[in-house]
């Protein structure tokens, strides 16, 4: 075989190697848990799969998942022969789901996230929202694919829908338009005339591509109509090779007239209209009339001056896209920023009274390689970094007014509860009893020392305020949560509180007298803010006016702002809630009555094809397949090659692998056969190996962007050369000497390798 063919070869068993693995929770961990007893329960259309500590999950999953799929049955006119496998982990503080064509259609999906109360909104719980969203995509793969066809050939003949086109579809089908997932990104978007999330030069792609594929879809099924809609999903082409497949711009075209560019143009001047008429009624920054803060990085997610020197500021920001690290850095006044932490940081940190150390939660290992977050005080002199908790998935520290205790919001399965921690002693006590599925969001300590002002997310899907007794935990609530209310920050005299407010579809900032109640509304921005601190009579604040820049202001906490609401004609604004003809509940109980079957699960048996294909190249024949396990636990490849001009010689290339990821070291088996020489001139080789790896993950000495392990190899390979030519190396334009060593011998070798490895991510 030629080098170049034998290359390609190894790039695709390459590949086919990655593609299998990145199966299931561990792609995105890179840890196999074998810790974890795996469950099946079964219901009329899915497989639902959890680790046995998780049970009861199913019986939610169960009620959600049927209904689900009875409506979206009906709406998008799809229906499945087969039981749908979903898979559920809490191993990871994970906030996100994925569904995939591959291995038969299946979705696996991180549940028990504290953190999904702060990044949703709206009353709809994560796992309603996150399994019928996912449902979508798997109904999505469905409708367009072709009987007995791998999903991969489908791809190869048609292209498939745009990827924030199928986001659109699957926040279309299951859920409202709101904040969270649409407004507040595509208005500035809009307003900036930056529309594009594949620029590279914006934080928000990722949110702004979910926002851009929810509005759109949203307006084609008020332009055209839902059974349209459906239209699309259904149309196909024929291929050279007989069998049809589904092709997205030819199918827009087809069932709506008009090319997909054009009806991207004029919803884009549709939306330009809208929103720049909002913007019309809005404020700009200047109107907090206040000061612009000079920050380091163009993107921040917290800023709070130091209590004990407010001409000091921390933030938690990053530098920019080209470095993207998350860091907590000091400002100073003439002197250059300090890197207090790194890493995948949470909003807010808090500092100690005096100003010495800073709280924050950071995400990191933990038992089993889980990413969990956790809270970390540091030294902001020294930079001495310690440990507060571990394995609490803990957020939103807040120090007592003197400092000797910590309070914090951390989670237990899908419940967070308030503790508090003596600072002097480290012994901690449960503050709050709350049950079932609650979420917080935001703590506060009162200036006094008595009370705790609370955001939180019910498990009715309201968003309440409340004020908790410092020592005994009684709760006061003092709103009831039908507007998101998301951050509750004092006023020095712990009269009022400072609050953000999603109600505009952007963040703005609110008043509440604590003693009457009252909210009033002190900032109207057209792209939004959230406040941070408030510290004497000024309050600082994020604005986010620009994609590429985000800006901080400390502006006066007297400042007010009119309500108006904008008077944009409902014509324009009739997509947004516009619904499909059936809408899945927002709010599904548990029903344990649709599990059918209960059983341990056997992940070998689960083994599946994933694709195959073969690669007529000339002068050689070759081809690869590849099984594998939803979870990634089996992975099994198999690959030939043939070179047709050298039968004799040259033996064929024969390779097999398996990997196992159910213990705590990845085992990978390869077994190779065949010429696995690079050179086209002299002596070739033809050989037989046998390897085994072991790589084991070293959690001890975590730190971030930092990854360690331990690789143990065993190996045999069988050595046999052979001529092909010889070199005239008078025909050389520079003669070279080469030493008579003569020809290479026939020979068996055993490796042993020990490879540490310590890697800068």
């Amino acid at each position: 075989m030629k080098p170049i063919l034998f290359c390609i070869l190894l790039s695709l068993i390459s590949l086919c190697e990655q593609q299998a693995t990145a199966q299931g929770f561990n792609q995105t961990n890179g840890r196999n848990h074998p810790e974890l007893v795996w469950q099946v329960a079964e219901t009329e259309h899915f497989k639902l799969h959890y680790p046995k500590h998780l049970a009861g999950v199913e019986n939610e999953a169960a009620a959600i998942a049927e209904e689900t799929y009875r409506v979206l049955s009906a709406n998008m006119k799809v229906q499945f022969k087969h039981k749908i496998p979903i898979y559920f982990s809490d191993e990871d503080e994970i906030m996100n789901g994925f569904a995939t064509p591959l291995l038969g259609k299946y979705s696996c999906i991180w549940v028990n996230i504290n953190e999904s109360g702060q990044f949703a909104t709206g009353e709809v719980k994560w796992l309603r929202k996150v399994l019928s969203h996912e449902l979508v995509h798997l109904f999505h793969y469905q409708a367009i694919s072709a009987p007995k066809v791998n999903f991969i050939w489908t791809n190869l003949f048609g292209t498939q829908m745009e990827r924030h086109w199928a986001e659109g579809l699957a926040q279309y089908y299951t859920e409202k338009w709101d904040a969270a997932r649409g407004d507040r990104w595509l208005r500035r978007a809009i307003l900036e005339d930056r529309p594009s999330y594949e620029d590279g030069d914006a934080l928000d792609n990722g949110r702004v591509l979910y926002a851009v594929g929810n509005a759109q879809v949203r307006y084609f099924a008020t332009q055209y109509g839902d059974s349209t809609l459906a239209k699309l999903l259904a149309w196909r082409k024929k291929t050279p090779l007989g069998f049809k497949v589904h092709d997205f711009p030819k199918a827009f075209k087809a069932t709506t007239g008009k090319p997909y560019a054009r009806f991207n143009a004029d919803w884009r001047r549709f939306t330009n209209i809208m929103y720049n008429t909002m913007a019309a009624y809005q404020e700009t920054p200047d109107s907090l009339g206040g000061k612009k803060l000079k920050l380091a990085g163009q993107f921040i997610s917290d800023i709070q001056p130091n209590p004990a020197d407010t001409s000091q500021v921390a933030l938690i920001g990053m530098a920019s896209l080209k470095e993207p690290i998350e860091r907590l850095l000091l400002l100073r006044p003439k002197k250059a920023p300090k890197i207090l932490a790194e890493g995948s940081l949470n909003a807010p940190f808090a500092w100690r009274h005096f100003g010495k150390e800073i709280v924050f939660s950071r995400n990191g290992r933990v038992a089993n390689g889980s990413w969990i977050n956790d809270l970390f005080m540091v030294q902001v002199e020294s930079g001495r970094e310690t440990r507060l908790t571990t394995n609490r998935r803990a957020i939103s520290p807040t120090f007592s007014p003197k400092g000797d205790q910590l309070a914090y919001i951390a989670a237990e399965g899908q419940t967070a509860n308030v503790w508090i921690r003596e600072m002097a002693t480290g012994k901690e006590r449960q503050l709050t009893s709350f049950r079932g599925d609650v979420q917080g969001i935001h703590l506060t300590w009162h200036p006094n020392g008595h009370v705790l002002a609370y955001a939180y997310f019910d498990a009715a899907g309201h968003r309440p305020l409340a004020l908790i007794d410092a020592s005994t935990g009684e709760q006061t609530e003092i709103y009831e949560g039908k507007e998101d209310f998301r951050s509750v920050i004092w006023s020095p005299d712990g009269t009022r509180l400072a609050l953000t407010s999603l109600k505009d579809d952007v963040p703005n900032v609110f008043m509440m007298d604590v003693a009457t109640r009252k909210i009033e509304r002190v900032t109207r921005l057209a792209n939004g803010a959230s406040v941070t601190a408030w510290a004497g009579s000024e309050l600082y604040a994020i604005v986010q006016n620009s994609r590429s820049q985000d800006e901080a202001y400390r502006f006066p906490a007297t400042k007010t702002a009119r309500e108006i609401k904008p008077p944009v004609p409902s014509a324009y604004t009739a997509w947004k809630t516009h619904r499909p003809p059936l809408d899945v509940g927002w709010a599904i109980p548990a029903n344990p009555t649709l599990v059918q079957k209960r059983s341990a699960y056997n992940s070998f048996a689960h083994i599946r094809h994933m694709f195959s294909f073969l690669l007529p190249v000339p002068q050689s024949f070759s081809g690869i397949t590849v099984f594998s396990e939803p979870l990634g636990k089996h992975q099994i490849i198999g690959a030939f090659a043939l070179n047709l001009l050298d039968l004799k010689n040259e033996e064929p290339f024969l390779w097999f692998s398996y990997a196992n990821n159910q213990l705590r070291p990845s085992l990978m088996f390869s077994a190779v056969n065949g010429n696995l020489n690079w050179t086209n001139q002299g002596y070739r080789e033809n050989r037989t190996e046998l390897k085994l790896d072991a790589t084991f993950p070293i959690d001890r000495w975590f730190r971030p962007f930092r990854n360690t392990t331990f690789t143990a190899s065993l190996g045999f390979t069988d050595r046999r050369p052979y001529l092909t030519e010889r070199w005239n190396l008078d025909d050389m334009e520079t003669p070279i000497e080469i030493p008579n060593l003569g020809p290479p011998l026939v020979g068996k070798e055993a490796i042993l390798d020990l490879v540490f490895r310590y890697r800068l991510q």
